[in-house]
């Protein structure tokens, strides 16, 4: 995301959301895993640009792959392995302009960004 990040900042952190998205759902929320850490590389992403992520060449698609119980890996999956993928263990990542189109970041407001910091802190 390092160069995706330098020329379309929005669109790598949308790029990047989904990722997030998509392995939440290989590793969803467990009480009992609270402490534990999950590996997820996106080699295969930090090189392109947004355009390229979002439209890769043709027959080629990115999936989001669980390699261990910890671990995952962004892959590029032609037509065909797309059509084998296992929902248990991959998912297919929607970098579709479409989900892009509307969404508006909202700014911080001051309140919110003092409570935030302040969270956890013990009153004097």
């Amino acid at each position: 995301m390092q160069k995706a990040g330098r020329k379309d900042p929005l669109g790598a952190l949308r790029i990047l959301a989904e990722v997030l998205r998509q392995a939440r759902t290989l590793w969803p929320l467990n009480e009992s895993d609270a402490e534990k850490t999950v590996l997820v590389r996106i080699d295969i992403l930090k090189e392109l640009e947004v355009p390229d992520i979002l439209e890769p060449a043709t027959g080629v698609r990115f999936v989001l792959a669980r390699n261990s119980l910890y671990d995952g890996q962004v892959k590029a999956a032609s037509l065909a392995e797309v059509q084998e993928i296992n929902a248990a263990t991959s998912q297919l990542l929607n970098f579709n302009r479409a989900s892009f189109t509307g969404f508006r970041p909202r700014r911080l407001s001051l309140l919110f960004l003092t409570s935030f910091l302040s969270f956890g802190t013990k009153p004097a």
